[in-house]
């Protein structure tokens, strides 16, 4: 068994990890969300909208588990499911896209030169298993005793707040492929 200091030192290590991964990610995706939507639709085809309310919905959910995994307390083992959901998630996209063959461009952390491949599989696992390890460690008694009750007594406030960052990120997102759209039109 660990020394406490040492635990709580590990703990503090994922959890400012995952804060800078999921931080970086979605930092990188809103500067260019059409490279995400790009890699969605490479990978599995869908609607138009469907991949960009798809490309919005991840944006929110990083920087939903940014904002869990920092609070700590009793948000943490919720940040730590959430961020463990999502490298499952991203880690299902980039095998897919290797096994079917597919060069598609990594958009990890917004607009990259580089094709995914097994680098990015191995580093979503090894972040999903300091996530898992971490949920181990932090079980969910202090998230239900607390988080829950709270979500549920705020639903109202955090379904109004969701939706207005959804409609911000869609904004944003709009925005910038306008811009994009722009520019190829002037550059042909």
């Amino acid at each position: 068994m660990p020394e406490p200091g040492i635990d709580i030192a590990a703990g503090i290590v994922v959890r400012t990890v995952l804060v800078l991964v999921f931080l970086l990610a979605a930092l990188g995706k809103l500067r260019g969300p059409g490279s995400l939507a790009e890699t969605i639709d490479r990978v599995v085809r869908l609607p138009r909208a469907v991949t960009i309310t798809l490309t919005a919905l991840t944006i929110i959910a990083e920087l939903t588990a940014v904002v869990l995994l920092t609070a700590g307390g009793g948000f943490l083992h919720t940040g730590l499911v959430l961020a463990a959901a999502l490298l499952a998630a991203f880690s299902v996209v980039v095998l897919a896209a290797i096994r079917r063959g597919h060069r598609v461009r990594c958009a990890c952390f917004g607009r990259s030169p580089y094709f995914m491949s097994g680098d990015d599989l191995a580093r979503n696992v090894v972040l999903l298993g300091a996530a898992v390890a971490a949920i181990a460690r932090h079980p969910a008694e202090s998230a239900a005793t607390g988080f829950l009750p709270a979500v549920l007594r705020q639903a109202p406030e955090l379904l109004g707040m969701a939706a207005v960052a959804l409609v911000a990120v869609l904004h944003v997102m709009e925005l910038r492929l306008l811009v994009t759209g722009f520019r190829k039109a002037g550059t042909t």
